[in-house]
C-alpha cells in the first residue's frame, strides 16, 4: 500500500533436499524471479468466499465485495502415470474441485478415496492389504500431475517417492501422500497441495486488491520445474544409492543467515 514494492506478490519455489538433492529454493517480494518472464506463468484466480460459505462479511464501504479466505485454486483434475483419477465420492465433497496451494504442509493431501486408489495402484503390498505400509520398487517413477488453468503441473517422481528404510535404496515408500478431512463450511478444498508441489513447481501468490477485489483478483501462477527427464533422473539417482549401500543423497535443513533486502 506504500508503494514500496514492484507488485502486491511474493514468489517460491522449494529445493529438493533428498532422494536427489536439486533445484533451487527461493523467494522473491514485490516481484516475481529474476529468470521468470510473467508469459511463462499461467494464472488463475482465487477462489472467493461468500459468507455463506464461511467466508468474511463485507465491510460497510465495498458492501458488495466478495473476498478470499484461503490460497486456493480449481482444480481441472487430478491425473497419476498420465491417467485421469476419478473424483472422490464422499460425503460433503464440494462440486468444485479445488487445490489450497499451502506453503505450511509438509506433504500432499487429498480425499481418502482417491488417495486409497492412487497407493494401490502404485504399491502391491497397499493393493493386497490396505493397512499395509505403501511401498514400491525405489526405481519405478509415478508422476502425480495437477491440471490447473488446463495446464499439467506435475509431482516429479523425486518428490513422490521417500526412502523406507535407512541403507535401503530398492524398496522405498510413498507416504509423501496421505488423506486429508473432508470439505467444510470455510474449507471447500479437497486437495491440500504442500513441499512436494512447491519443489517441482514455482508458485506465485498475487493479493491484487485487498479492500476491493474485484478491481485487482488475487490469483496465484505457476510454473512447472520437472524436467522431461524426470522418470531417468530418478532411476539414475536410485542406481548411484544402490552402489553407494543403499545411501540417498541427503541436505539436512538449515536455517540460513539474514539476507539484505
Amino acid at each position: 500500500m506504500s508503494g514500496q514494492i514492484e507488485q502486491p506478490l511474493f514468489a517460491i519455489t522449494l529445493q529438493r533436499n533428498t532422494i536427489d538433492v536439486s533445484g533451487e529454493g527461493q523467494i522473491t517480494v514485490g516481484e516475481l524471479p529474476a529468470d521468470t518472464d510473467n508469459s511463462s506463468i499461467t494464472w488463475v484466480p482465487v477462489r472467493l468466499y461468500s459468507s455463506g460459505d464461511g467466508g468474511l462479511n463485507p465491510p460497510s464501504f465495498a458492501s458488495n465485495e466478495v473476498y478470499p479466505l484461503r490460497w486456493e485454486v480449481p482444480l481441472d483434475g487430478v491425473f497419476l502415470d498420465g491417467n485421469q483419477l476419478p473424483g472422490t465420492t464422499l460425503t460433503g465433497a464440494s462440486t468444485q474441485l479445488s487445490a489450497l496451494i499451502d506453503t505450511g504442509n509438509s506433504i500432499l493431501r487429498g480425499p481418502q478415496d482417491v488417495v486409497n486408489s492412487i497407493l494401490q495402484t502404485v504399491s502391491p503390498a497397499f493393493a493386497k492389504d490396505s493397512n499395509a505400509e505403501p511401498t514400491f520398487p525405489c526405481a519405478t517413477p509415478h508422476t502425480l500431475a495437477f491440471m490447473i488453468g488446463g495446464q499439467m503441473f506435475p509431482v516429479d517422481p523425486r518428490d513422490f517417492v521417500s526412502q523406507n528404510k535407512d541403507g535401503d535404496a530398492t524398496t522405498c515408500i510413498a507416504n509423501n501422500l496421505v488423506a486429508t478431512d473432508s470439505p467444510s463450511r470455510g474449507a471447500l478444498f479437497s486437495w491440500s497441495l504442500g513441499d512436494p508441489f512447491l519443489k517441482s513447481n514455482l508458485v506465485a501468490f498475487y493479493y491484487g486488491n485487498l479492500t476491493h477485489p474485484s478491481v485487482d483478483p488475487p490469483r496465484i501462477g505457476f510454473k512447472s520445474q520437472v524436467p522431461q527427464n524426470a522418470s531417468a533422473e530418478l532411476k539414475d539417482v536410485v542406481a548411484d544409492a544402490q552402489e553407494s549401500g543403499g545411501v540417498f543423497e541427503n541436505k539436512p535443513g538449515i536455517i540460513p543467515d539474514a539476507i539484505p533486502v
